[in-house]
């Protein structure tokens, strides 16, 4: 018998958004699922081509483990959230160690030199 390997991941394996929340409570941290409880099923979300309410395929929430078939999800994804062309090596996402106007300071400050 092979030894099975564990090849779907998520990105909990590689980012830990629990510790995110703790340090910066400003910043709420929900799953997929969760979001599109509150969001997609409750018609927030809209096509930006047509500008219609738009649905997640099947008003499926749960798509974890689907295989193939999370990719109509991401498809979906693409046609009601921004998805912005990003270069990792010229742009990086970061947060202020502090809330208010000070710690937005002091980040672009560490920006600048």
């Amino acid at each position: 018998k092979k030894n099975k390997k564990n090849n779907q991941f998520t990105f909990k394996d590689f980012f830990h958004f629990d510790s995110i929340a703790q340090e910066h409570p400003a910043v709420e941290v929900i799953s997929m699922e969760e979001f599109y409880r509150r969001e997609a099923l409750a018609g927030k979300l809209v096509n930006r081509s047509s500008g219609a309410v738009s649905f997640p395929p099947k008003n499926e929430t749960q798509w974890n483990g689907h295989g193939r078939k999370g990719r109509d999800h991401w498809m979906w994804l693409r046609k009601v959230a921004a998805a912005p062309i990003w270069f990792f090596d010229k742009c990086v996402a970061a947060f202020p160690s502090e809330p208010g106007p000070d710690g937005v300071e002091r980040l672009k400050t560490l920006q600048e030199s």
